[in-house]
């Protein structure tokens, strides 16, 4: 049976590397999924959302399992929810003309890691298991504290 392996990928969801590196979330994800084990670098962002929604679809979680919520969570009326703000899909933002154009696959990564966020290490690695120590030197670098 296939597991869930995207664990630096999970510790990016949960804030263990700075998010958006140099503006750019693919970049990272390049980055990231280098550390997962895949050839990142040569990933473009095609790749980049089949590699996780394959993985992500792995875990036992409703976020990846409900279509229903699955279709709304990437619809550009619904994406805010899971912290994908863009142009006149923002609600309680002022900025409104700063924010992004909808983009579909964007969407697919950002409520992905929306879900990686909220699922517990148990689900994640297992009963028993931890995540591992982000990498910083090859990886991403440390976020600053809030």
């Amino acid at each position: 049976m296939e597991t869930f392996k995207l664990y630096h990928t999970a510790l990016y969801a949960k804030h263990h590397y700075k998010r958006e590196h140099n503006q750019n979330i693919w970049a990272d994800m390049q980055v990231i999924l280098t550390l997962d084990g895949y050839s990142g670098e040569y990933m473009d962002i095609i790749d980049i959302v089949r590699v996780v929604l394959n993985q992500c679809q792995l875990l036992p979680l409703r976020v990846f399992k409900d279509l229903t919520t699955f279709a709304d969570g990437i619809s550009m009326s619904g994406c805010w929810r899971y912290g994908y703000y863009t142009r006149g899909n923002a609600p309680y933002r002022m900025d409104d003309d700063t924010l992004p154009i909808y983009d579909y696959n964007e969407a697919i990564l950002r409520y992905c890691l929306s879900g990686l966020l909220g699922a517990e290490v148990r689900d994640l690695c297992g009963e028993g298991n931890s995540l591992p120590q982000p990498d910083y030197k090859k990886g991403l670098p440390k976020p600053k504290k809030k």
